[in-house]
C-alpha cells in the first residue's frame, strides 16, 4: 500500500512503477470534478478510471475487499473518508462476486485506518486488504475515483 497527495505527485513519479504513474498522470492531466460518474477508459481494459460520489458509512459497516487483477488507485476528488488497510495473510476464506475482481474478506485483527481528504491517494495491491468509504466522523458526501491498473501491465 502506497498513501501520498496530490501536492507530491511530481516527486512521487521518481520511484514508482510505471503502471501506477500513467494512472497518477490522468489523474494530474484530467479536470477530475468535470467527469461523468462511471468509467471511462484511459487504455481499454488495462488501465481504467470508475468515478462515484458517495456516502461514507460506519467503520462497523465496511466491507474489507481485495483484488487480484488489478491495483487500485483510490483518489478523493471532494470529501473526506477513511479507508481501512491490513495485509492479506492468505489464510482467509473469500467470497467474489461473480465474474468481478473484488474479493471479500472477514474483518482484519488489526487494521490501519488512513484519513483520506480532498487531493489524497492510496494505491492498493493484491496484498492489500482495504475497507473504502468509511466514515470520518458523520457519514458524509465523498467524491472520488478509482484508477484501475491491470496487473498484466507491470
Amino acid at each position: 500500500m502506497i498513501c501520498s497527495n496530490r501536492i507530491s505527485f511530481d516527486f512521487d513519479r521518481v520511484y514508482l512503477p510505471s503502471p501506477i504513474v500513467r494512472g497518477l498522470s490522468f489523474l494530474a492531466e484530467t479536470d477530475l470534478g468535470s467527469q461523468p460518474m462511471g468509467r471511462v477508459d484511459i487504455d481499454g481494459d488495462d488501465l481504467f478510471a470508475i468515478f462515484s460520489s458517495s456516502q461514507t458509512a460506519p467503520v462497523a459497516d465496511g466491507r474489507w475487499e481485495a483484488h487480484k487483477r488489478y491495483a487500485d488507485i483510490q483518489y478523493v476528488i471532494g470529501g473526506d473518508e477513511l479507508i481501512g488497510w491490513a495485509p492479506d495473510d492468505g489464510v482467509r476464506d473469500y467470497l467474489s462476486k461473480e465474474g468481478e475482481d473484488c474479493f471479500f474478506f472477514p474483518v482484519p485483527q488489526s487494521p490501519c485506518w488512513i484519513h483520506m481528504s480532498s487531493g489524497s491517494y492510496a494505491v492498493f495491491f493484491p496484498s492489500d486488504l482495504h475497507c473504502p468509504l468509511r466514515a470520518w466522523g458523520d457519514p458524509a458526501p465523498v467524491h472520488k475515483v478509482v484508477v484501475k491498473v491491470a496487473l498484466s501491465l507491470f
